[in-house]
């Protein structure tokens, strides 16, 4: 969870937060495990980025070619996430079941979600579509 974080908003911890709990909703709905909907939703991208496939390499203790300052970050970022698991931290967008880019356009019908911290990525929540 900690490489999705990173992978998905590097340091920022209002996003880690955000997006742990979307993954946490939309497995729940799914009937499916956190491990599984992390992976199939948020892993399964990596691939297509650089941040992404350095992630996936990453170690839960200090990485070897990174400064102390980055290994620092990277150890308040892993537990920033053991916090969100313990449920000592709440999510900032709560109406939330899908993150992406700022600069993503929904295919289906969503809309934007406020947060109540300051994220770099948009979340979204899906919208009924009424016949």
């Amino acid at each position: 969870s900690a490489r999705a974080c990173y992978a998905e908003a590097t340091w920022s911890l209002a996003d880690c937060t955000a997006l742990l709990h979307v993954i946490r909703k939309r497995a729940q709905r799914a009937n499916w495990s956190f491990l599984k909907m992390l992976k199939q939703y948020s892993v399964v991208n990596w691939s297509r980025s650089p941040r992404g496939k350095l992630a996936a390499h990453f170690k839960l203790e200090n990485n070897k070619n990174q400064t102390d300052k980055w290994n620092e970050n990277w150890r308040a970022l892993v537990q920033h996430v053991t916090a969100v698991f313990a449920d000592s931290v709440t999510d900032p967008c709560p109406r939330a079941d899908h993150w992406a880019a700022a600069s993503f356009v929904p295919r289906v019908p969503m809309r934007r979600v406020r947060c109540t911290e300051k994220v770099e990525n948009a979340f979204w929540v899906a919208v009924p579509v009424r016949s």
